[in-house]
Parts: C-alpha cells; sequence; structure tokens
C-alpha cells in the first residue's frame, strides 16, 4: 500500500470489519481494537495517558495491520501484529503484539519485536494479552533493560481495554453518535469469546502450600519459586481489584504503587514477595478518586484474614475523647455488619486498639482517661477463614466480595476532617481607643 510510514515495508490499515479467517482470533482481535483506536482516538488517549503521549483534535492517527518492518534484523516470517502511528509536533510509532484466550506473550518474541523496533527508530512496543499489570508502563515480562534504553515497553491487557471502553461509556465522554455506536459495538467484542477476556480468578497451586507453611510458623524464603509465584498472582489480582473498583464506581480506581516499582513489575513483584518471607502478609493500596482516603487492603497469610479499610484522622477540634468518638459515629452505616471493625491509634505507645463497631459506642470508652487522645481512626471489614485460603478460587470470590462490600458500606460515607477556615480576629485597637 502506498504512504506507508518509513519503518514499514508492508502492512494493511486495521479494519473494523476483518476479512480474516475467523480461526485467526488474534489478528482479527488486533485490527478490530486498532480499527477503533483510530475511530475513537480517545480510547487511545485514556489508555496511555501516563505514557507522555498526547492525542488531540489536530493529532494525526493511523493504525496498521499485516505488517513487515523496513529492516527486519533476523529476517524471519515472524512479525508484529500491528503497529500505531501518532504525530504532533513530533511522531511517536509503536509496534504491537496481541496474544487471546489462554495464550500468553513470549519473551524471545517480544525481544526480537524490541530489537526491530530499535532498528526502525520505533519509540515503544505494546503488547496486549490477557496477562495483568498494575500499570501500562509495566510489563509481564521481564526483559534485560539494556534492550529497553531506547524503545519503550508497554503492556495493555484485555480487561483493561474493555474496563477503559466502559468507563468512556460511562462517563458520557464519547458526544458524537457514531463514535458512541463503535464504542458500544467493541464493548460487546470484548465481553464475548472474541478475545477470551478473562478476569483473574484462581491463586496458583503453590498458595495453599504458602499459606499452610506460614500458618504453621514455617520458615518463607526468597528463593522459593513457589514465592514467586504467589507474588506474582497478587501483582495480577490486584491489578484486578482496581479494574474491578473501576466498573464498579464509574471512575479511574488504581493500584498505589511506590514510585521506584511504577514502571518495573518485576521490582513490586519482589517488594511483595519479601512482604511475604518477612511478615507473611502481602499489602496493597487502592487510590480512588475523591474518596475519603486510600481504601488499604491487607492479607495475612499466617492469621487466614483478608481485611479492607480507610484511615480517618481524628477531628483536632474535638477536644475531648468523647467529642472524636461521636464524629466518627456519625459517619459509620450499618454498624452491626459482624465483619465490621473500628481500628483506634492512640497518641501515646499504647497499641492499636480493634473494636468491633456494633461495640463502637461512648459506654464503650466510659472508663478511659477523658483527655487521652486518639490520632486516627480506620474503620475496616475483615474475615478469618482457613477454608477461604485452602481454595485458590474461593480466595478470590471473597477477596474481590469484601473489597466492594467494604466501600459499598462504609467507605462511600466517609468525610476526612479538615480544619475550619479562620476567623477574623477582634479589632484591638478599637477596644483600645474605647477604654
Amino acid at each position: 500500500m502506498e504512504n506507508l510510514p518509513s519503518q514499514l515495508a508492508s502492512g494493511h490499515r486495521a479494519r473494523l470489519f476483518s476479512s480474516l479467517k475467523i480461526s485467526n482470533k488474534e489478528r482479527i482481535a488486533t485490527s478490530t481494537v486498532l480499527a477503533v483506536f483510530r475511530i475513537i482516538p480517545e480510547l487511545l488517549a485514556e489508555l496511555i495517558k501516563d505514557i507522555g503521549v498526547r492525542i488531540n483534535d489536530r493529532t494525526v492517527l493511523e493504525t496498521y495491520t499485516e505488517i513487515g518492518v523496513t529492516k527486519n534484523l533476523k529476517d524471519t516470517a515472524d512479525r508484529p501484529d500491528g503497529f500505531i502511528y501518532i504525530k504532533n509536533r513530533n511522531e511517536w510509532t509503536s509496534l504491537v503484539e496481541a496474544k487471546v484466550g489462554m495464550n500468553t506473550l513470549s519473551a524471545e518474541q517480544v525481544i526480537k519485536y524490541v530489537e526491530d523496533a530499535r532498528s526502525n527508530n520505533v519509540d515503544a512496543v505494546i503488547t496486549i494479552s490477557n496477562e495483568f499489570t498494575p500499570r501500562v508502563d509495566q510489563s509481564p515480562l521481564d526483559l534485560p533493560k539494556r534492550l529497553l534504553k531506547r524503545v519503550r515497553l508497554y503492556h495493555l491487557s484485555w480487561r483493561l481495554i474493555l474496563s477503559t471502553a466502559i468507563l468512556l461509556k460511562n462517563k458520557s465522554l464519547i458526544e458524537d453518535r457514531e463514535k458512541s455506536f463503535v464504542l458500544d459495538e467493541l464493548i460487546k467484542f470484548l465481553k464475548d469469546d472474541s478475545v477470551g477476556n478473562k478476569s483473574f480468578s484462581m491463586m496458583p497451586p503453590a498458595w495453599t502450600e504458602i499459606c499452610s507453611d506460614a500458618s504453621i510458623g514455617s520458615r518463607l524464603t526468597n528463593n522459593d519459586q513457589r514465592i514467586s509465584d504467589v507474588s506474582g498472582a497478587l501483582v495480577e489480582e490486584f491489578s484486578e481489584i482496581a479494574l474491578n473498583l473501576t466498573d464498579h464506581l464509574g471512575v479511574d480506581c488504581t493500584a498505589k504503587i511506590p514510585n521506584s516499582y511504577k514502571t518495573d513489575r518485576s521490582a513490586w513483584q519482589k517488594h511483595i514477595a519479601k512482604t511475604i518471607v518477612d511478615k507473611k502478609i502481602a499489602k496493597c493500596s487502592f487510590v480512588i478518586p475523591n474518596a475519603a482516603n486510600d481504601l488499604d487492603l491487607e492479607i495475612d497469610l499466617a492469621k487466614n484474614s483478608i481485611t479492607v479499610g480507610m484511615e480517618l484522622k481524628a477531628p483536632e477540634d474535638r477536644a475531648t475523647l468523647l467529642g472524636r468518638i461521636n464524629w466518627l459515629l456519625r459517619q459509620l452505616k450499618e454498624p452491626a455488619n459482624i465483619k465490621s471493625f473500628v481500628k483506634i491509634r492512640w497518641r501515646s505507645r499504647a497499641a492499636d486498639e480493634y473494636v468491633e463497631m456494633s461495640r463502637f459506642c461512648a459506654d464503650y470508652f466510659k472508663d478511659r482517661d477523658p483527655s487521652t487522645t486518639i490520632l486516627s481512626f480506620t474503620p475496616m471489614m475483615q474475615i478469618h477463614s482457613s477454608k477461604i485460603f485452602n481454595s485458590r478460587k474461593n480466595f478470590i470470590v471473597e477477596l474481590e466480595r469484601l473489597v466492594i462490600e467494604f466501600y459499598d458500606i462504609h467507605a462511600q460515607h466517609l468525610k476526612q476532617w479538615t480544619a475550619k477556615a479562620p476567623k477574623p480576629l477582634e479589632n484591638l485597637n478599637s477596644e483600645t481607643e474605647d477604654n
């Protein structure tokens, strides 16, 4: 075809309705989603908003499939599934490699495409599969860093593309009638078996073994492959929980990751593995726009418990213990829920105190020193069950259910204390003159 970008020797513009054989699901799925990116640039813009590439009304955006790069180093028949061309003031390009269903990305194949990208001055490689990562700039693959100095590697899960499309639809950000129709069709396409779109649904076989070892106090080690399997699964599950919250609330919710781990999935996974080995726990926080605070999740493998909570700073304008207790009580809904507790952090060196929410009231603290100061409250929900932890599938079901249940019952009603604006001081000079 004519007018191909200089990086391509061959290719076709991505088609919404592919003429490929039905057996070639990967190419059909790639062609469809790349065609939708061209028709609805807002979708691609939302997906890659964190990587520094902007798309607006004046952006030139083209997408191609069945491509061949100009310089094919290894001269093999193996070639990327697609290509994205974006031009604002400068050009930005990316090769695309997609897998559908249970097919997973191959490190060897992606390394070849990274090398092809480098040889052809392509800026990035985007992979798409049913593997989960918490951020677009994290890859499920751990490639040598020397390969990624000039070429960036990004990853989109089919689940993320679906969730983002639903988010755009729910926010009514697509006003054009034709675009809205195409977006609806994409959502239907991604929901059926065309790409085998799946949620993370089961922990690996090592999960029950690690939980059993943790519960009896066995020593865990960093070089245990089972720890790597479990921590890798938790990275995917935390990513899935963020998408669940996004779908449930209609706002963009994300897993909160330390800055040093944001572009390195393996570093975050190793951090999770270390906390499992050292403390027998795994933690993750989730950022929910306009919520009172981050939603905190803790999984205690030794105690077979899952805890979800949201910390609130105690109000500084309530001088008494009773005043602070009543401030929180007004925010608690359904306190009789048997899974609900309040964690109290004291200003003193006293240990954190956990109180069943059904018993949390002024009378519970009537024998305490009224001048005792509370630093913060954490409404939470918690479940303890070895039966749940002994089931690789049921653990995921109950974990995801608890997160949503906590938000619906408690988190959505919580408000963080903020100091009131200062009032003007009285005019002391006028008082002096009057005297």
